[in-house]
């Protein structure tokens, strides 16, 4: 258990690394985690619509599990740790195309998807090996 939490505090130091490393060589602002840090009023509502919509699906999800009986085993897809990474993803997309969009700043843009990158293979590598071998 010590080690799947220490895994765990190395793959978020590494993201949060990484996150600090590229936005200062691009000369790109610094996001805050877990914020209101919109580009515009459009892009607030359609975050909000996004998260509803994961709401909806984590949601829909529960009741299928339930009905079919498969909580001890469910596949794959149905997994939370699976939507919740692909709602992270979704919303880092979304920034991305918003910053596309509304910022004049490219290189905001283009950290944001290196950021996304990163952060998407570096949690396929942690969850397809067991956290690196901490399960």
């Amino acid at each position: 258990m010590l080690r799947l939490i220490l895994t765990a505090v190395l793959i978020i130091l590494a993201i949060l690394l990484f996150s600090l490393v590229i936005r200062r060589m691009m000369g790109v602002r610094q996001r805050k985690w877990f914020s209101d840090d919109y580009i515009n009023e459009r892009h607030r509502k359609l975050e909000w619509r996004v998260r509803m919509g994961f709401v909806v699906i984590l949601i829909l999800d529960a009741v299928i599990l339930f009905a079919t009986g498969a909580v001890e085993d469910p596949p794959w897809y149905l997994e939370i740790w699976w939507l919740v990474f692909v709602s992270v993803a979704v919303f880092d997309l979304l920034r991305a195309y918003m910053e596309y969009r509304f910022v004049d700043d490219r290189k905001a843009m283009t950290a944001t998807l290196l950021e996304t990158i990163f952060d998407v293979v570096l949690l396929i590598g942690a969850i397809t090996t067991g956290f690196y071998g901490s399960i």
